[in-house]
């Protein structure tokens, strides 16, 4: 028998919920701020993504499972190479020091990666939702591109904030807004300009192709309005981020999407005559020139001058180092690499090996977060092979997508320049990943996932279209049983322990930087009681543990707080971390580990700092001690 043509109230009821998933993941996500710490694996905005993509995905999945419609999923491209990227990423998680973190690591990639499949499935069999995704993508975009401005513009938030409830999340949110914006910084809701301009490249390309096209068929024209009006705003508030790379990234993408249209359409653009092209050129200088003139009364004249001149700054420098220290990782471990989530974890490790002994920059000792490119990251935690897996991904989506659609002249104007808007949007944020992390921050995942699957759903659709229609297998009770029952709680058990894994190291942040305030006002033990409920809901929490061997120092129990040091050390490899390790090895007497501990303090840190002034001072007593001088047990 062939497939039902009408799904279930329960399937029905699962994908309303999907739906409902999606827009919170499109349009909430990108204005969440996050106001308890700066690590970006461990946001209030990562938690939440991570979470309802999971969710999302379960659901997908349960509605899979009772309409058994798995063998439809099997038209959804790129399902091999993506497979085989889970596969291999999966085995390096082993070789990373602290695993937890790196299963942690994939669990967030294989939640993206699933539901780019399931927007692509759910997309194709309602075409209408590909729309209606449409709004969700545009109110975190032009939020961001409207608060980006403001903040380029020096707007008080906090001033904004004493008209509203004192409430203090609200509080704490306009006072994220606020920081930006007191040094001119666009960096919209999400917390970095250069985060911003990853996020920006992404719908601009979108918003544009698909607004235009709605526009020259007359569909839909308050949507239309709203989409191009909104990629012209956001293309001011790219401006204002003065980030070269997210322009190089939407260079990238619009010239892709050139190439594309130029091979669509080659033919029916020779037949335009003069005139119209004249009156193109026009048009382009009106909206240019309104730009301009826009421009140059908010200030975005300043920008452009900035990124005219901004090749000589020390940043260039900086990220040049980040990309060499990655690299450094993967020419050791070409082939597996170090497993994913390592990079954080042993950048100081191999920023010295990089530097071989010369003087490290200092503006290289707060970057060990991301690498500054997203590619040679991933080749330094999964080896070049996994490096080229990923690409053969991307490149598979861009280069197939665009060919596909070239092949396919039945389809829509509108339908068309969604795909390829999708396609230039993901071509966009891949090229500014080049020269940034989009794709390590919650928002511009969530979106490059989402305006992906709007292009993912029309090349399922039409797939689907031109094969025959497959037909469903009679299955027995028990087989029926598996898909209504087993797989269904199945799924809903492996989301259940993804989202708890997500939700303690949150948790844990949280009692984390509890513990630090507690520490800093001077009630260790309430410090202490927050350090080791965070500890207990996240064993890898390096500074954690950090702080709790320090604690452990103070009370002269240096066995324990050796123990909690080097157990840090296997996710925060951190030069505080070896000169509290050498602080406690001097105190009992061993004067060797004590000096080794400080001269790797020494090697990350150059001299001048005052953290290196402090090492050299120790090192300075156990030299004396070699001589003949006792050193007395935690002096300063």
């Amino acid at each position: 028998m062939s497939h039902p043509q009408t799904p279930s109230p329960a399937v029905r009821t699962l994908d309303r919920i999907f739906e409902g998933a999606a827009w919170l993941i499109l349009g909430l996500t990108p204005i969440l701020i996050n106001v308890y710490n700066v690590d970006a694996y461990r946001t209030v905005q990562a938690t939440f993504a991570s979470i309802l993509v999971a969710l999302a995905v379960c659901l997908w999945a349960i509605a899979r499972c009772l309409s058994r419609t798995w063998s439809e999923v099997g038209k959804v491209p790129l399902l091999y190479p993506i497979g085989f990227l889970v596969l291999w990423t999966l085995l390096t998680v082993p070789r990373s020091p602290a695993p937890p973190l790196g299963l942690a690591s994939w669990w967030n990639m294989v939640a993206y990666l699933g539901f780019w499949i399931a927007l692509s499935d759910v997309t194709a069999r309602t075409p209408k939702l590909r729309w209606r995704l449409l709004i969700p993508v545009l109110f975190g975009f032009i939020a961001n591109s409207v608060v980006g401005l403001m903040q380029y513009q020096h707007v008080d938030f906090m001033a904004m904030s004493r008209s509203l409830p004192q409430v203090p999340w609200l509080l704490n949110y306009f006072a994220g807004l606020d920081a930006p914006a007191k040094l001119g910084s666009a960096a919209g809701m999400l917390g970095n300009q250069n985060v911003l301009g990853g996020y920006l490249v992404g719908a601009i390309p979108l918003l544009l192709l698909a607004g235009s096209a709605l526009l020259a068929k007359r569909e839909q024209p308050k949507l239309a309005i709203a989409l191009v009006a909104s990629g012209l705003v956001g293309s001011a508030s790219l401006v204002a981020t003065q980030t070269r790379g997210a322009w190089v990234g939407l260079f990238l993408g619009l010239a892709w999407a050139a190439i594309a249209l130029v091979a669509n359409y080659g033919t029916a653009l020779r037949r335009l005559s003069a005139k119209t092209w004249i009156a193109v050129a026009l048009g382009l200088a009106v909206v240019g020139g309104g730009l301009a003139i826009k421009g140059e009364a908010i200030g975005l004249n300043r920008a452009i001058a900035k990124l005219q001149t901004a090749g000589t700054d020390n940043t260039s420098q900086q990220r040049i180092n980040a990309w060499h220290v990655a690299k450094t990782m993967a020419d050791e471990r070409p082939v597996v690499g170090h497993g994913l989530g390592t990079y954080k974890i042993l950048y100081f490790k191999y920023l010295v090996k990089t530097f071989n002994g010369q003087a490290i920059p200092p503006s290289m000792h707060h970057r060990y977060v991301q690498a500054h490119n997203d590619f040679i990251q991933l080749a330094g935690e999964t080896g070049y092979l996994g490096l080229v897996l990923g690409l053969i991904v991307l490149l598979g989506f861009a280069g197939g997508g665009t060919w596909w659609m070239l092949k396919q002249p039945a389809i829509a104007l509108s339908e068309r320049m969604l795909v390829l808007g999708g396609i230039t949007g993901v071509v966009a944020m891949a090229g500014s990943a080049i020269f940034g992390f989009p794709f390590h921050i919650a928002s511009s995942s969530a979106l490059a996932v989402g305006v992906a699957g709007l292009a993912g759903g029309v090349w399922t659709q039409q797939r689907r279209a031109s094969s025959p229609e497959a037909q469903t297998p009679d299955y027995s009770p028990a087989q029926l049983a598996v898909y209504t029952y087993a797989l269904p709680v199945a799924v809903a058990f492996v989301t259940f322990a993804v989202c708890w894994s997500v939700w303690n190291p949150y948790q844990a942040d949280k009692l984390t930087k509890q513990g630090q305030e507690l520490y800093k006002a001077g009630r260790v033990p309430e410090a202490q009681v927050a350090l080791d409920q965070a500890i207990r809901l996240d064993p890898e929490r390096g500074d954690a543990r950090l702080l709790m061997g320090l604690i452990y120092a103070v009370y002269g129990r240096f066995d324990e707080s050796e123990k909690e040091l080097l157990a840090a050390q296997r996710s925060y490899d951190d030069v505080t971390l070896h000169y509290y390790l050498g602080r406690v090895y001097e105190s009992v007497n061993r004067l060797d580990d004590a000096r080794a501990e400080y001269q790797n303090a020494l090697h990350y840190f150059p001299a001048g700092l005052d953290i290196s002034k402090a090492v050299s001072e120790r090192l300075a007593i156990l030299d004396q001690a070699t001589k003949g001088t006792p050193v007395q047990a935690g002096s300063k």
